[in-house]
């Protein structure tokens, strides 16, 4: 079912994407250029060729980071243990089993409910999968190293009970666990996520808009990976978490005022 929900999503982006470059071509030739007068004409293939150069460049990416969170989720799912080679996961893993980890943020995530934390992780993990996501993108060893060694704090952050050491095991699980999110877009693992989050408060809202940002911008500082789906995927997030805000802060007020 994934499969023919990405491949109408595919064909979509394709009757848009050549259907504006046809729309924009046609209304230089057939508006622009003849306004300009005769001395003009001889330029037309210039025009078309400067803008369908510009239009790979420009609105192909910007076209591309709308269409992607409406493809299913298992679009990004990567190998359980993150891309790099087993070789790089046990030598982390046995770096890191005595010491976990420094935290994302300055402290461990208190407060949430098991069903909470268990969508904060995954919400994490899209993250870490958007990044691989990329056709064709080519991290080296030391960036590979980074990105896992940055899921392993998001995961400590996470779950401070746990030791570093089970990261593996448990992310596995977990993600055998949710399999059946594969045939859900992004979007709309966003929207089933937001309405687990839809109990907290604004104070617990906004540390998770801390959380992920500072996920974000770690990812951010690495280099490579898919930054510009990055990007999208957490003003997506981040628009979701603040509507949240402002409905709690609106019942707060709406309570306050009953009980004056």
């Amino acid at each position: 079912m994934n499969f023919i929900h990405n491949i109408i999503v595919f064909f979509s982006f394709a009757i848009i994407a050549l259907g504006s470059l046809m729309l924009v071509i046609w209304f230089e030739n057939s508006i622009i250029l003849p306004s300009l007068g005769e001395q003009f004409s001889d330029y037309g293939i210039w025009v078309i060729l400067t803008t369908i150069i510009i239009w790979i460049w420009k609105v192909l990416p910007f076209l591309g980071d709308i269409f992607a969170p409406l493809y299913s989720f298992k679009r990004y799912k990567t190998d359980v243990q993150t891309g790099t080679t087993n070789k790089n996961n046990k030598a982390i893993s046995q770096t890191n089993n005595s010491n976990n980890p420094p935290t994302i943020i300055p402290k461990p995530l208190g407060g949430y409910g098991r069903e909470q934390l268990k969508h904060i992780y995954l919400l994490g993990i899209l993250v870490h999968q958007i990044y691989y996501s990329a056709i064709g993108n080519s991290l080296s060893e030391k960036q590979q190293r980074k990105a896992l060694s940055i899921q392993m704090r998001f995961f400590i952050t996470v779950f401070p009970q746990r030791n570093v050491k089970e990261y593996f095991d448990f992310t596995e699980s977990f993600m055998d666990k949710n399999e059946g999110l594969s045939n859900y877009s992004v979007l709309e693992v966003l929207e089933r996520s937001t309405l687990i989050f839809s109990s907290c408060g604004s104070k617990q809202i906004r540390k998770l808009q801390t959380l992920y940002n500072t996920l974000y911008t770690l990812y951010i500082e690495i280099g490579g990976g898919n930054k510009a789906a990055l990007n999208s995927y957490l003003k997506l997030l981040d628009t979701e978490l603040s509507n949240l805000t402002v409905e709690d802060d609106w019942r707060n007020h709406y309570a306050k005022k009953k009980t004056h």
